[in-house]
């Protein structure tokens, strides 16, 4: 729990700089030396719960990349909102919602045209 300097040595439990995130616990400084348990370069910080680069974002539980949010559970594409229970795009709202369309009231009991 102790905050290295710049150059400081890596040792288990510190408090590591930005581009050191990537250790069980230790936060080595900005130039810290790689020993056991210390943290990798940038690129490498794609590993087990880590902040994952921006092109890993779509892996189990990280937030998706743009394309990718139409996934299980995610936010739906613009033209993904057209499934169960979502709002149906201007032209499908003529489907089992009884809101005919202009041209389309003049079915069972709606005023004709």
């Amino acid at each position: 729990a102790t905050e290295p300097g710049v150059n400081a040595n890596v040792v288990k439990g510190i408090e590591h700089s930005v581009n050191a995130n990537v250790v069980k616990g230790t936060q080595p400084s900005v130039n810290a030396n790689v020993v056991t348990a210390t943290a990798p370069s940038v690129n490498a910080n794609v590993v087990k719960g880590t902040e994952p680069s921006v092109n890993a974002n779509v892996v189990k539980g990280t937030e998706p990349s743009v394309n990718a949010n139409v996934v299980k559970g995610t936010e739906p594409s613009v033209n993904a909102n057209v499934v169960k229970g979502t709002v149906p795009s201007v032209n499908t709202n003529v489907v089992e919602r009884n809101e005919p369309s202009v041209n389309a009231n003049v079915v069972y009991g709606t005023k004709p045209s």
